[in-house]
């Protein structure tokens, strides 16, 4: 398996760097959306409806609070792109990178 971390504020590109990642890779992909819905934000409501929108049909797993299970869900030949918005999921991604090998990092 090889992880993708793309980390960074909110409308920092991230999910359309990862649109650009997948499509230029030469395997299976699969995309772990970390952001979670929150009740009242009709803003990121549409984010994430459109960012789904977007999104090829790779599989999807949306997951905010585990990332190690999530990761746990994927194949292991694909492309895991992780696009990683919530500030507290860092600390996970730090152990998820470990657990991989290291990270990658993918300049846009």
């Amino acid at each position: 398996m090889t992880l993708t971390f793309l980390l960074g504020g909110a409308r920092s590109g991230k999910s359309s760097l990862a649109v650009k990642l997948g499509a230029e890779h030469h395997g299976p992909v699969a995309y772990v959306a970390t952001c979670p819905r929150i009740d009242g934000d009709d803003d990121l409501d549409s984010r994430i409806d459109r960012h789904r929108a977007e999104r090829p049909n790779w599989p999807t797993i949306e997951e905010p609070h585990d990332l190690g299970a999530a990761l746990g869900r994927c194949d292991g030949d694909a492309l895991v792109i992780v696009d990683a918005e919530v500030a507290a999921v860092l600390l996970a991604l730090a152990g998820a990178a470990k657990a991989a090998g290291g990270l990658r990092r993918a300049a846009p």
